[in-house]
């Protein structure tokens, strides 16, 4: 009886919000509006979109989606889940969250050529090491589905150099027993060179980096210290480079 009380409880409450996001899409019928985690996400978003002509929400309706989304999943929704991940990314076109959350659906649909191209868009928003490695564990799972395990096993293997998950490790296992041998110690060269030959990028996009770091500056010009030493550690993550390592203690003190 309490286990169905829980359910009927988190029933509701995915039915109030989804009542609620309804009722405030209204508020923005007329315009253009985003949602945006960070100030990093919106100066990123106009940078490689050259898009400027849209107004901010009052309300994170993009996290909002995104929740709605993770709670259909656990109703075993998915229909309903990928719907709200696709409002999500409606209202925030750069939130890896809700990106890399309706990719998961696309590869239990079997979408295995759409979880490759999309994945692949979002290379210029990738500004973490565990961004970065989920960036290639969604490659390497398309070239498990479609039995390229050598391939598979050498972007798994790089993905956890940028940081190291249980799913990476389940999978090579898996290939390695399927296959009935080891896979070869690469090195870091290695795997880079075999990766570049796919025409896939093997280092976090300068770009982005370099962004998100004047930002960071910008931010500590108007006080901004949070929102500054939030972007400094982006950057000082995947780069650890020492001036940005500076400015991020800076302002954390």
């Amino acid at each position: 009886m309490l286990v169905m009380a829980v359910r009927s409880m988190e029933g509701v409450a995915v039915k109030q919000l989804k009542e609620h996001l309804e009722e405030l899409e209204k508020k923005y019928q007329d315009g253009r509006f985003y949602s945006f985690n960070h100030i990093s996400e919106l100066y990123l978003y106009q940078f490689y979109e050259k898009d400027g002509e849209f107004q901010l929400s009052d309300e994170p309706m993009n996290r909002w989606y995104l929740e709605l989304g993770i709670s259909y999943e656990e109703k075993e929704e998915t229909d309903e889940a990928y719907k709200a991940y696709l409002n999500a990314i409606r209202w925030n076109p750069v939130d890896l969250d809700a990106r890399f959350a309706k990719l998961e659906l696309d590869k239990k649909k079997g979408c295995y050529d759409v979880v490759l191209k999309e994945t692949l868009t979002l290379y210029p928003y990738l500004c973490t090491r565990a961004t970065m490695a989920r960036f290639y564990r969604n490659i390497g799972f398309y070239y498990v589905e479609t039995y390229q395990p050598d391939i598979a096993f050498v972007l798994y293997e790089y993905s956890n150099m940028f940081f190291q998950t249980e799913n990476a490790d389940n999978e090579i296992a898996y290939m390695e027993e399927a296959l009935g041998k080891k896979h070869p110690d690469y090195d870091v060269h290695q795997l880079q060179s075999r990766i570049s030959n796919l025409k896939i990028p093997v280092s976090a996009p300068s770009n982005t980096l370099g962004l998100i770091y004047e930002v960071g500056k910008s931010e500590e010009k108007k006080g901004h210290c949070k929102e500054a030493a939030e972007c400094y550690l982006m950057v000082y993550d995947l780069t650890q480079d020492e001036e940005v390592k500076s400015r991020m203690n800076r302002v954390m003190h």
